[in-house]
């Protein structure tokens, strides 16, 4: 009987073992046949090992001490492989494989430490075949998932030593290791009611250099793209990012969608679960892992990459293989009932055609991964990256919403749209267009990398800065991509100057303070446009995204003409973004109306809210209320150059130095007491004037007693001298209304300028530059009745 159950014992060995030789032959062979390509974000890992490798430090861009990964300790062992051999994604493809072939192993050998070998087989065949774990081929996720099942096998087999060097090298390997770390604490205190100091401090031992070494070079342990993918989701608005547990549900439907066989895992994890509950509760760590995996996930708030998803696959498929060893434990269970053997034959057969029914569903969909990859999104950014880095200078930047392939085969410093290796982003993202944004206004790239139709850069590429700020390249197209085409942007010499700096300090609201700005000229023409530099700063952390008014207003009547409403920065750098102290440059496009009459204008600003439909008030630096505005430089709208006029009285009278009377037009010659008379002035200035002139138009008798008069600054006042540009001719229309007592006789008109305030009249200067006098008679009328 003893040697009848040796042989039965041995058999089945080596029948586990040969199963187990099957499964991690077809886990290789499946592995090494598909392309490793798949996942963008693994080719950050990529280039940061490389940069290792090369001697330029555990940076992304170098210079930059920015930790934009999370798995620093694959990217560790990458840089070193890659001491001898450079092809990082091969490298990184290879371990990915050899780890899913470990997954499957461990499982098998953790089943066996438990003496669940039913479940340990069950589950290493799910694993083989699951189709989720190739789609991270090239990340870090197999070999984190093959130490995750590592420190299962060694804390159930009772090697703590290994088990916490093990659970310190899945911390370094991705910062949510530490959620099996606290698990495995709890169940080793519940279990054995003291505290493992000795394998705490080796745990601490191993993690703590890298914990020092991160806080030192980068200001902190974690990752600047954790604060980035988790800005992507709490910051995003409108609906543009999917939260982890929505994308859940999503990946379950594709599942579904691939194949319905999948409802079998139903019943094997409800199984699961009972029994763990009723007699296996060496796995509630694992149902308390995947409990803390999913809600850190759901708090964290990162969008819906499918990576993060494997490790609760393999969970669940361990679920599901410890669903079949309580199974077909059961009439071994009932054994005293005559039960048992109704219930074998009822079961087995039930559980094999399960799993039968699992590892089919896994099949096809791991033949519809293999059909869609290489995944054309990766080729297209491969193509991007040979481009740039075979076509633009070593020191190019380079902005773009995905960074992993475009940074490693471009070799050039990355702008990070999304954040994960631009800090300053990551705090300032709100909508997946306005971070794109908000990264070339604040950057200036040399490069911009624009993704097809359908996408953000819809409301970007065809906006008036942008395409004054860049033109088209490259364009790469790509029949299988359906971002195609991709279009590189390179940045434009600007066509413009800002020749007007002013430092001010007005502060808006008690919340913002405005420090400076900037002016491309101080004149403007209908239907031109007009720079400005608005450079800001906040004060504190605010609530409401406040709006920029800017208009231009008319000096004299204070009406507003070409008024522009938005948010700071075209829209990239929302108020509530700001950070206390936060400087921002706020660049802004004025377009005068095609309508807008000449004359002296001021650019205005202001902030305005939404919530009180108000502007808010404006003070001075001493606090002193201004209003709710801003008044700028002053701004002069031209009259129409090139213009020539027939003048019917010609004169070249100089007027002090500042301006020539060219000569004027006068209409009728006789007139009747009450009736107007209609002259035009023709001036010419000089040079450029630094007052304001007013225009004196008498009409005299021969006593010299005024019947008609008109004094006021050019154009009804509406262009004062002060804005007259050096050789500039100007019409000047006056109506005098003669009074209606005034006697019959002849009348002479006098004309000249004078500074309102003193009284002070231009002097007519002749050709040797002396003074004549300081007024121009400029004809006879009759007057009569």
């Amino acid at each position: 009987m003893q040697k009848s159950r040796n042989i039965k014992k041995a058999f089945t060995q080596n029948a586990d073992l040969l199963f187990l030789a099957f499964l991690t032959l077809l886990t290789l062979t499946t592995g090494l046949s598909l392309d490793g390509s798949s996942v963008d974000d693994a080719y950050i890992t990529y280039r940061y090992a490389r940069n290792i490798s090369e001697g330029k430090g555990f940076v992304y861009n170098p210079g930059e001490a920015v930790l934009g990964t999370t798995t620093p300790l694959y990217t560790l062992l990458l840089a070193i492989v890659g001491l001898f051999y450079g092809d990082f994604p091969l490298t990184s493809h290879v371990i990915g494989v050899v780890s899913w072939a470990f997954c499957v192993i461990l499982a098998c050998l953790i089943g066996r430490t438990l003496n669940q070998r039913k479940a340990g087989l069950a589950s290493a065949a799910l694993i083989a075949t699951n189709p989720l774990l190739p789609l991270t081929l090239g990340m870090e996720t197999c070999f984190y998932m093959a130490v995750f099942l590592a420190v299962l096998y060694f804390y159930f087999a009772g090697h703590l030593d290994w088990s916490a060097a093990l659970l310190a090298v899945l911390v370094l390997t991705r910062g949510d290791g530490i959620l099996l770390a606290m698990v495995i604490l709890a169940d080793y205190l519940v279990r054995h009611r003291h505290f493992p100091l000795r394998q705490v401090i080796l745990f601490g031992l191993i993690v703590s250099p890298w914990f020092l070494y991160s806080l030192v070079t980068f200001g902190s342990i974690f990752p600047n793209s954790l604060t980035a993918k988790m800005g992507q989701v709490y910051r995003i608005r409108e609906g543009d990012a999917t939260p982890f547990l929505s994308g859940l549900v999503i990946l379950v439907r594709q599942f579904l969608h691939h194949s319905k066989l999948y409802y079998a895992l139903i019943p094997l994890w409800t199984i699961g679960l009972l029994g763990i509950v009723g007699w296996n509760r060496h796995w509630l760590l694992l149902l308390a892992w995947m409990f803390l995996y999913l809600m850190g996930y759901i708090a964290l708030g990162v969008v819906n990459f499918h990576w993060y998803y494997a490790p609760l696959a393999v969970g669940l498929l361990l679920l599901a293989g410890i669903g079949a060893e309580v199974t077909l434990s059961i009439p071994k269970r009932l054994s005293k009932f005559e039960l048992q053997k109704s219930f074998g034959l009822l079961l087995t057969p039930a559980v094999i055609l399960c799993l039968i029914a699992v590892l089919v569903a896994q099949w096809q969909s791991l033949t519809i991964v293999r059909r869609e990859l290489p995944w054309p999104r990766i080729q297209s950014y491969k193509a991007v990256g040979d481009w740039l880095r075979e076509n633009t200078k070593e020191d190019s930047s380079v902005a773009t919403i995905e960074i992993g392939a475009i940074g490693y085969y471009s070799r050039r410093t990355i702008i990070d749209t999304m954040g994960l290796i631009t800090p300053d982003v990551a705090r300032h993202i709100y909508g997946w267009w306005q971070t794109v944004v908000y990264s070339l206004l604040r950057h200036s790239p040399d490069y911009a990398i624009a993704w097809g139709r359908g996408t953000a850069w819809d409301g970007i590429r065809y906006q008036e800065w942008f395409q004054e700020m860049y033109e088209p390249v490259k364009v790469i197209h790509n029949s299988r991509d359906v971002i195609s085409p991709v279009t590189i942007y390179e940045r434009k010499p600007s066509p413009f100057t800002y020749a007007i700096q002013r430092e001010v300090e007005f502060i808006v609201g008690g919340k913002v303070r405005l420090n400076k700005y900037e002016l491309e000229r101080t004149s403007i023409k209908p239907g031109e446009d007009l720079h400005l530099a608005l450079h800001w700063q906040g004060l504190e952390k605010m609530a409401e995204d406040y709006k920029v008014v800017v208009y231009l207003a008319n000096s004299r009547t204070g009406q507003g003409w070409g008024q522009q409403v938005g948010d700071p920065m075209h829209g990239g750098n929302p108020t509530t973004l700001w950070q206390a102290g936060e400087r921002v440059k706020d660049e802004h496009i004025i377009t005068a109306p095609m309508d807008i009459p000449p004359g002296k204008y001021q650019i205005t600003i202001g902030l305005y809210s939404l919530a009180t439909d108000e502007l808010l008030p404006v003070f001075d630096g001493a606090g002193n209320l201004l209003g709710d505005t801003i008044a700028l430089v002053p701004i002069k709208v031209p009259l129409a150059a090139g213009v020539e006029y027939a003048i019917q009285e010609p004169l070249q009278v100089n007027l002090g130095n500042q301006v020539t009377l060219l000569g004027y037009d006068l209409t009728p010659l006789m007139v009747k007491p009450g009736e107007p008379l209609h002259l035009t002035l023709y001036w010419q200035a000089r040079k450029k004037m630094e007052k304001d002139y007013t225009v004196f138009t008498h009409l005299l008798d021969e006593k010299e007693q005024v019947w008609a008069q008109k004094d006021n600054q050019p154009l009804g006042d509406d262009y004062p001298t002060s804005i007259w540009g050096a050789g500039e001719v100007i019409k000047d229309d006056y109506e005098l209304l003669v009074e209606a007592d005034a006697p019959t006789g002849e009348y002479q008109i006098e004309v000249g300028m004078y500074e309102l305030v003193t009284g002070q009249r231009l002097s007519i200067l002749d050709e040797d530059g002396q003074p004549q006098g300081d007024r121009v008679l400029v004809h006879n009328i009759v007057v009569h009745r």
